[in-house]
């Protein structure tokens, strides 16, 4: 079996889709081709690094220019600046990409091709699957079939085609299955292959002096949330609740890593409840001292919640990530997380509107080590249980389950009940 995964989010991009999709082809190796942009569509720059990265990966990547239009601005004229885009930006891009698609589909010949982007890569999808016979299936993390200011007309007629013409989907939590069954997919269609981690590369340890000075942060309990700086992630409500934290447990800090827009709302709202001793923006980090940040941290928090546009949370790795450096969690119960957040065993899940409850869990994990070391180890063990060398071996059974229910319809013996192949 040869996968060919199409993803607009691939590193050198940072974010959570781009790294499941890295971390599992990892474990597929040549098993697995990726296609996936040089350009960043926000910014329409070169991804910086993309040539010297993609020469250490065990597994092919082809890049093309772009996969999807520039970010842009909507037209004053609304109709008339979409008529244009479509006619002048959209198609020849679309031509563009489906010739280079059907060369890297010669070269490698996949037995199947998965999509990680719901609506800009829906087009792509149906012309592969019906002038290729080759069976399509669309990866889908929760937020693109949630959020209500995508629904657009063009949106919602994308979205019904990729539910009727796709040969199947794979959600990454029950809650994102669910939103696909709700939207009229056939449950023999949807597949649940929840969200893995690295438990070799996150691993606890002690807390790393080199960031104690840095942080300025020796002897004091640190609270983190290591996420875009995005409003469902919840970093207001967590900067809401330090009084309350505070007065209690005074030695408390609160280490925001991480950057995005929502940056300067944040930074004024410290300044308003006078917590600057108390909250420290510590920005991006490296990729290479992403683990010790999880170390460095008494209590992983991020009350993630529902927002009114709909946009969730549709999983979230990072508290995989932080599990497995032995951390107990704190995460909103909305969405995916209760898939990532065992509620009493891992962590605890919280309603991400309430400051009070917010608080009330922190404390009780900075008051009861013993409890935050007991969630911190079944933590290690979920992570565990969730490598993504058995993530591959699950997505290997469901690839070739497809494969062999797309040759039963074409009339060809069936193969599912086979077992999966040892992943190499």
């Amino acid at each position: 079996m040869k996968a060919l995964i199409v993803a607009i989010h691939f590193p050198p991009v940072i974010g959570g889709s781009a790294t499941v999709m890295e971390s599992l082809c990892r474990e597929l190796g040549t098993d697995a081709v990726v296609l996936t942009p040089s350009y960043s569509y926000v910014t329409g720059n070169p991804l910086e690094g993309w040539a010297q990265l993609d020469r250490t990966q065990p597994f092919p990547v082809e890049r093309v220019k772009l996969l999807r239009p520039l970010r842009k601005p909507p037209p004053k004229a609304l109709w008339l600046g979409s008529a244009w885009r479509r006619i002048f930006e959209d198609l020849p891009l679309e031509r563009s990409v489906l010739r280079q698609a059907v060369q890297v589909i010669e070269r490698h010949r996949p037995d199947i091709v998965f999509l990680n982007e719901m609506y800009a890569l829906q087009w792509l999808g149906s012309a592969l699957r019906r002038r290729h016979s080759i069976p399509v299936a669309q990866f889908v993390h929760g937020e693109e079939i949630t959020v209500r200011e995508l629904a657009s007309i063009r949106y919602r007629r994308a979205i019904r085609r990729a539910i009727q013409e796709y040969d199947a989907f794979v959600a990454v939590s029950r809650f994102t299955r669910g939103e696909l069954l709700r939207l009229g997919a056939s449950a023999e269609k949807v597949h649940l292959l929840q969200n893995g981690v690295d438990p070799v590369r996150f691993q606890p340890g002690p807390k790393p002096l080199n960031l104690l000075e840095r942080y300025g942060v020796k002897g004091r309990k640190v609270l983190m949330t290591i996420a875009r700086l995005e409003e469902r992630k919840g970093h207001e409500l967590v900067i809401q609740a330090m009084p309350q934290i505070l007065a209690e447990a005074p030695d408390a800090v609160y280490l925001i890593v991480g950057s995005g827009d929502l940056e300067p709302r944040l930074r004024r709202l410290v300044e308003e409840l006078r917590l600057s001793a108390h909250v420290i923006f510590a920005g991006a980090v490296s990729p290479e001292e992403l683990v010790d940040h999880y170390r460095l941290c008494d209590v992983f928090v991020m009350p993630n919640r529902v927002l009114p546009s709909g946009d969730v949370e549709g999983f979230g790795v990072v508290f995989l990530e932080a599990g497995a450096c032995g951390k107990a969690v704190i995460g909103g119960n909305s969405g995916g997380v209760p898939d990532a957040v065992d509620h009493e065993e891992t962590g605890l899940l919280v309603s991400g509107e309430s400051v009070d409850e917010l608080a009330r869990a922190v404390l009780r994990l900075l008051q009861n080590p013993e409890l935050a070391a007991r969630m911190g180890a079944a933590g290690r063990r979920k992570a565990e249980r969730s490598s993504w060398r058995q993530k591959a071996v699950e997505f290997r059974r469901i690839a070739e389950s497809i494969i062999a229910r797309r040759r039963l319809g074409d009339g060809c013996e069936s193969v599912e009940n086979q077992p999966a192949r040892k992943v190499r």
